[in-house]
């Protein structure tokens, strides 16, 4: 017996990354689905999975997809090789409501198709609900993920009918009926991952985005979300940009009425991913759409016409109306700009095809603009404009801890083009929202170090969690800079 443990010890401690099979699958303990990122390739390789339990292996990034136990879930998430273990949970549509046609014009899209930018040649893959036939659009092609990915299909036919409104958004055909696409000479595919209640699992997106990288999409629109962080998710959006692919998703449909909390969902809060909130026809944020520092672009998402089910057109509110025209513009980009690698292309989204609606909080770097062929921004022309440009600020909140009834909260302010230049006189303005009802206020100025220190008075029984929020502006900065920032004083 003696010398059976021994060999027994010596076997484990050489296979360190080797499970028990039996874990992920014996006696009743009900088997899930999981999301299982493994630190790299290599790492993946040396983790032993039973195969019969692996639904998906991504070959575009190191996840995997597993039927397990809650057992061998926790084994598995305390293995070295092994960067995070997830459930695979729901993600879901961002349309909001269905109620004419007003967005192409805002963002100047017609006068594109006269000057010659019309997406031609630029593949768009959108992982949705699939895509209907209709008259009025022509699909490239595409694939169908669902149900955990543990099946690929060819069928991405639309059951939903959001796919088919968010594929006429980018690619409508400019003829004589209906309605027409941002970009109608872009190449459409139709990548299934939600279901016909517009719901699907995050490793179907995943899949998605992984197709999609297999098969050298230009640009992937994401009209969809979820308010849980995934690592595997991550991954497979950042390789997916690092590969060269802009990825552009719905920033959600949870705003309110104020705008100034952070209510971006994932994955349209990865900075790999170009976050896109909704604006009505007055250039305004609807209250439904989400806000925050992660935003990126914004664009019409409020009663836009578009295709539909049955070869009809219907008009649709929400987040996952306005990535789409991103979606679209970039592929005018990609026109206008062809020896433009995806950043740059990024870039001049940013800086040079967006109208400034204010805060960033709420628009990001501001509405978008359709490139013109007679109009288009060369970098000489950056060159002069960067001289004509206010610089931006740098903005960071602390806290220290409470003592003698009071806590101080420290805003720090940068010039951020020279980050040792401090910015003084921002004016400070912001609202604290306190456990128990104690709200309070903070205003005043930076001074010579670019700092301004406030008190808040603390209620007897201070415990619980405290929100933060409101502007640090200046004349001579170009932005007013939103706050976000809590913490929470502990027992």
């Amino acid at each position: 017996m003696r010398v059976i443990v021994s060999i027994l010890l010596i076997v484990l401690l050489i296979t360190v990354s080797v499970f028990n099979s039996n874990a992920y699958g014996s006696g009743q303990e009900k088997k899930e689905r999981y999301l299982v990122t493994f630190e790299n390739q290599g790492a993946k390789d040396r983790v032993h999975i039973p195969q019969h339990d692996v639904v998906h292996d991504f070959s575009s990034f190191s996840v995997s997809v597993v039927e397990m136990n809650e057992n061998a879930a926790n084994g598995l998430a305390n293995n070295p090789h092994v960067t995070a273990v997830e459930k695979d949970s729901l993600v879901h549509a961002h349309s909001q409501s269905q109620k004419a046609d007003w967005g192409l014009t805002r963002i100047y899209g017609e006068n594109d198709w006269e000057t010659g930018f019309t997406g031609e040649g630029v593949k768009i893959a959108l992982l949705d609900s699939g895509i209907a036939e209709h008259p009025d659009l022509e699909i490239a092609g595409g694939a169908a993920f669902l149900g955990g990915s543990r099946t690929k299909s060819k069928d991405y036919t639309d059951e939903n009918g959001h796919g088919t409104h968010v594929a006429g958004i980018v690619g409508a055909l400019n003829n004589e009926i209906g309605t027409v696409g941002i970009a109608h000479e872009a190449e459409i595919y139709g990548v299934k991952v939600l279901d016909k209640n517009g719901s699907g699992f995050l490793s179907d997106v995943a899949a998605g985005v992984d197709w999609a990288v297999e098969h050298e999409m230009d640009i992937i629109n994401l009209s969809l979300g979820t308010s849980s962080h995934s690592t595997a998710l991550e991954k497979a959006v950042n390789e997916a940009y690092e590969a060269g692919v802009l990825v552009v998703a719905s920033a959600g449909n949870s705003g309110n009425r104020g705008g100034n909390n952070d209510t971006v969902m994932y994955p349209a809060k990865y900075e790999s991913v170009i976050g896109v909130g909704a604006t009505n026809q007055n250039d305004e944020r609807p209250s439904f759409s989400s806000t925050g520092p992660d935003l990126e672009a914004a664009a019409p998402g409020v009663q836009i016409l578009s295709t539909y089910m049955e070869g009809d057109y219907t008009n649709l509110s929400g987040t996952s109306m306005a990535a789409p025209y991103v979606a679209g513009n970039l592929a005018l980009l990609k026109n206008a700009y062809p020896d433009a690698d995806h950043k740059e292309i990024r870039e001049r989204l940013q800086n040079n095809y967006t109208i400034d609606l204010g805060s960033t909080n709420r628009y990001g770097y501001g509405l978008i603009q359709a490139p013109h062929k007679n109009k288009k921004v060369d970098i000489e022309d950056d060159e002069q404009a960067d001289e004509n440009i206010l610089p931006s600020m740098n903005v960071t909140v602390s806290h220290e801890s409470p003592a003698n009834g009071k806590l101080d909260v420290t805003i720090s302010t940068t010039n951020q083009n020279d980050e040792e230049a401090q910015v003084q006189d921002a004016e400070i303005d912001l609202f604290i929202n306190a456990p128990r009802g104690k709200d309070q206020q903070i205003e005043g100025f930076t001074d010579d170090e670019g700092t301004y220190t406030g008190t808040i008075d603390l209620h007897r029984n201070f415990y619980g969690e405290y929100l933060i929020s409101g502007q640090v502006t200046h004349p001579e900065f170009n932005d007013n800079k939103d706050v976000s920032y809590s913490f929470t004083l502990a027992r």
